[in-house]
């Protein structure tokens, strides 16, 4: 699998999407649309979670559309980006996330926001 293809929608840039590798597959390779598809269905997608594990983002936006709780296999990995640990901390716990803090941190303008939202200044 090419790496852009998990990164980036390629198929709706072509005349003839169906006629590209793994059209009939996309939704199990590219987590934004594996994550539409869920919100599609309007509930957990089991066979496609491993898929959205791959892009943070999608991840906290899974737990937060689609669970509309916590998501623990997920945690790992959005803690890890510090946009999607605050909104995870923000919209999910509504509550400080300890764990996360250290990765929150890299980033000044979310480290920021969370001092702000959890009264930490």
């Amino acid at each position: 699998m090419p790496i852009l293809m998990s990164m980036l929608n390629l198929y709706k840039f072509h005349s003839q999407p169906q006629n590209l590798d793994h059209y009939n597959d996309q939704d199990s390779i590219i987590p934004n649309l594996a994550l539409k598809k869920s919100l599609y269905n309007r509930g957990r997608s089991p066979d496609l979670e491993p898929v959205i594990l791959k892009d943070t983002k999608c991840a906290f936006d899974y737990a937060r559309k689609v669970i509309r709780d916590r998501w623990p296999e997920a945690e790992p990995r959005i803690m890890k980006d510090p946009y999607a640990a605050l909104g995870y901390a923000e919209t999910i716990l509504k509550d400080r996330w300890y764990e996360a803090e250290p990765y929150i941190k890299q980033d000044d303008y979310a480290w920021d926001i969370y001092q702000q939202n959890f009264g930490l200044k």
